[in-house]
């Protein structure tokens, strides 16, 4: 990779709405230790147009990925030629890692 550096995104799907008043059991923390954030979340002008929907983290090739939050494994392969680990962390929340190898 160049300069032997990645670029890690994570984002973030709900798959179903969250109950109002409905609390996190767990803290969420970034999914890399001492983690570089190189591109914030912005929000797409609606809901279908095209926009970055998660954060982008600076990392390093063989750098360990961790779980933001306690979860189960989603969904683990490629798509689009791209690793990609998806996580869910109870009924309600997905989170989704990629570029991973």
């Amino acid at each position: 990779m160049r300069n032997q550096l990645a670029v890690l995104m994570l984002g973030f799907v709900l798959i179903l709405a969250a109950p109002k008043g409905a609390k996190s059991e767990s803290i969420w923390q970034a999914p890399v230790n001492n983690p570089s954030l190189e591109r914030h979340y912005i929000q797409p002008s609606s809901d279908y147009s095209a926009g970055h929907r998660g954060v982008d983290y600076l990392v390093k090739p063989g750098q360990a990925v961790l779980a933001p939050a306690d979860a189960v494994v989603y969904f683990s392969g490629r798509v689009v030629n791209r690793g990609v680990l998806t996580l869910k962390h109870g009924s309600t929340l997905l989170s989704t890692v990629e570029p991973v190898c």
